[in-house]
């Protein structure tokens, strides 16, 4: 290090959430892989998290009585998977 400080303007090691936290929620909600999800341009991993928020809500409006329709829902379509409900994270 100089006698200036750091040489180096860059992100500091606890500024790591900024770039980690989209990657886990494509992880967890997406069904990507860690190196999927880091190599996406980031307006691609907002988009993503966008969507996903979307179908999120769509499935919450659906769960409250929300809007009826003729075709199969996104929790339809998980119970045929076999998949459990959608559930958000853990509150801590």
């Amino acid at each position: 290090m100089s006698r200036w400080g750091p040489t180096f303007f860059g992100l500091r090691p606890s500024d790591s959430e900024i770039f980690l936290e989209p990657a886990f929620l494509l992880m967890r909600y997406g069904g990507f892989t860690f190196s999927e999800a880091m190599s996406l341009p980031l307006s691609w991993r907002e988009w993503f998290i966008s969507r996903i928020n979307m179908e999120y809500e769509k499935q919450r409006s659906e769960d409250e009585g929300g809007e009826n329709n003729s075709g199969a829902s996104f929790s339809d379509i998980r119970r045929l998977l076999g998949e459990g409900p959608m559930r958000g994270p853990k509150a801590f």
